[in-house]
């Protein structure tokens, strides 16, 4: 939790609370799709990108109701505010006021099971206070990536949760070239930035594009007549949902901490 966003568990309801900025991005597009916002983005991002595969993967899946609390103090971090906030939230529930969208449990949803193991808290405070939401590329790219995984939860929406991964790949190429420009790089190719991954993330060096093995099932999936011809199906497998969040989800922790962080690290180091 931190005074202006929080992640709060408990037995009655699990919730997310975050202290938004309704026009913070005024010289935007208008667009109809703004929620969940950047900021609830923001600590998505953080308690996802914090744990790897072997540690139990987070797997967001939000409702999409929302209660907005209008006040001027709101310190997330303080347990007076947060109980303010789950009896307001509960509140909603019980008077059924919250319109029901997709195939969620009616509140409430029964008895939670909660895991033992420790949540890399540091962890998830440094990738937080990391994500700038005046970025829009890292903004754009983490709010793909996430929305992908939640897709995936639903077997129908599988494929379709492969396109936002694709969004995210090349928000993840063009962050890549910013910093490779900022260095003085003019204008890097993509076999440029392959050599730029495979330098940061120890990978040996193949001579291809970036993230090239996927190329061919990108174009398939995003034109139905392409060079590649045509077919009744997308070309794409489950195991690219899996691999390809996997890979960026390490892409984006590095671009905002700066670092790699090591996948054998344990859950208390971090």
């Amino acid at each position: 939790m931190t005074p202006t966003a929080a992640y709060l568990p408990s037995d009655e309801v699990i919730l997310t609370a975050c202290r938004v900025e309704p026009f913070r991005h005024g010289d935007a597009p208008y667009s109809e799709f703004d929620h969940p916002s950047v900021e609830e983005f923001r600590l998505l991002a953080a308690l996802a990108l914090a744990v790897d595969y072997d540690d139990g993967l987070v797997r967001l899946q939000p409702l999409s109701s929302t209660l907005l609390i209008e006040t001027d103090d709101l310190a997330l971090d303080r347990p007076s505010v947060q109980d303010e906030v789950r009896r307001a939230l509960v509140g909603q529930w019980q008077m059924q006021s919250f319109r029901h969208e997709g195939p969620y449990p009616p509140y409430p949803p029964g008895a939670y099971d909660f895991r033992s193991d420790a949540a890399p808290t540091a962890l998830q405070r440094r990738l937080f206070d990391a994500v700038d939401l005046d970025d829009h590329l890292i903004t754009r790219g983490l709010r793909t990536l996430l929305r992908a995984q939640m897709l995936s939860t639903h077997p129908l929406y599988a494929e379709e949760a492969i396109y936002p991964l694709h969004v995210a790949l090349d928000a993840s190429h063009s962050l890549f070239r910013r910093q490779m420009e900022a260095e003085g790089h003019p204008n890097p190719s993509s076999k440029d930035v392959a050599r730029r991954f495979e330098q940061v993330f120890s990978e040996p060096a193949t001579g291809e594009a970036y993230f090239n093995d996927y190329y061919s099932d990108r174009v398939m999936a995003q034109h139905p007549l392409s060079r590649y011809g045509s077919a009744p199906y997308v070309p794409v497998t489950h195991s690219h949902a899996i691999w390809l969040f996997k890979a960026l989800r390490e892409v984006y922790r590095y671009f905002l901490l700066g670092e790699v962080i090591p996948s054998c690290q344990s859950l208390a180091d971090r």
